[in-house]
């Protein structure tokens, strides 16, 4: 019987002689990760084996979310106190403003792992709405899906929500976005001989550029319009008349809302 010998960091098999047999002498060495064969004319032939993975089939791409799942994420995001703003695309928000603990729910981060596309398929159903684009059957689903997903957000597409966004994407002029204000008390000026102690109000307007008309809407929502500042100085006496007018524009405004609301009522429609 031959018998091999431990080699280094290797590990030595036996083997069995029979008659008009040779015997090759097998060491595995761990070290290196090689297999080496030994003839019995001292011959030496190293192997260096390769261990292939099987490759990973690719996982089947999901399609869009049926109207029954669709209802559910759309109930949850709801119960958990998270609406979406007329924003391209839509950004989840609270419904509480202020309230960004409900980011950190477990439940609102479990349906993000579990529906990642979600937020994307309600833009399509969103903008499908409002604008009548053309979406994809493999984003959002057949017509009558997109149909059904609508519906179901109408505690989302409100007439407030359809305002504010076509006001934000289809109005072709600068529009109001914010103001900052100072009060300040005119200490000297040049000509006047004795402190003036005129206090007056400076209001910085900030307007936003309108969206580029010779964009798509989706691309012109993202391009970043340069705001203008406007300054203008108001004292009391005018602020109070301004005050008067901007109620007057609120009143024209809740007017024209009501007459809007009414008239899609007798139409049937929202």
């Amino acid at each position: 019987m031959g018998k091999n010998l431990q080699k280094g960091h290797g590990k030595s098999v036996e083997r069995t002689s029979a008659p008009n047999r040779q015997t090759l002498e097998l060491t595995v060495n761990k070290q290196t990760n090689q297999i080496i064969f030994t003839d019995p004319a001292g011959h030496v032939y190293v192997i260096e084996p390769k261990i292939v993975e099987p490759t990973p089939e690719p996982k089947a791409e999901r399609g869009p979310l049926t109207v029954d799942e669709f209802r559910t994420v759309v109930n949850k995001l709801d119960e958990i106190g998270i609406t979406w703003t007329a924003d391209i695309p839509p950004l989840p928000t609270p419904k509480e403003k202020g309230n960004r603990s409900v980011f950190s729910n477990e439940q609102y981060i479990q349906l993000q792992t579990d529906y990642p596309k979600f937020p994307s398929e309600l833009s399509a159903v969103i903008f499908h709405e409002l604008m009548g684009s053309k979406i994809p059957q493999s984003v959002a689903g057949t017509e009558e899906d997109l149909k059904a997903k609508a519906t179901i957000l109408s505690d989302v597409l409100t007439q407030g929500y359809r305002t504010e966004f076509f006001f934000r994407y289809a109005i072709k002029v600068p529009y109001f976005e914010d103001v900052d204000w100072e009060v300040v008390i005119k200490a000297y000026e040049r000509g006047v001989k004795n402190m003036p102690k005129t206090p007056y109000a400076l209001l910085n307007l900030v307007l936003r550029e309108p969206v580029d008309t010779s964009l798509a809407v989706e691309d012109g929502a993202t391009q970043y319009r340069r705001p203008n500042f406007i300054t203008v100085a108001v004292d009391e006496s005018l602020l109070d008349q301004l005050l008067v007018k901007l109620n007057e524009t609120k009143k024209a405004l809740g007017k024209a809302q009501k007459a809007i609301l009414k008239e899609g009522s007798d139409n049937g429609t929202s």
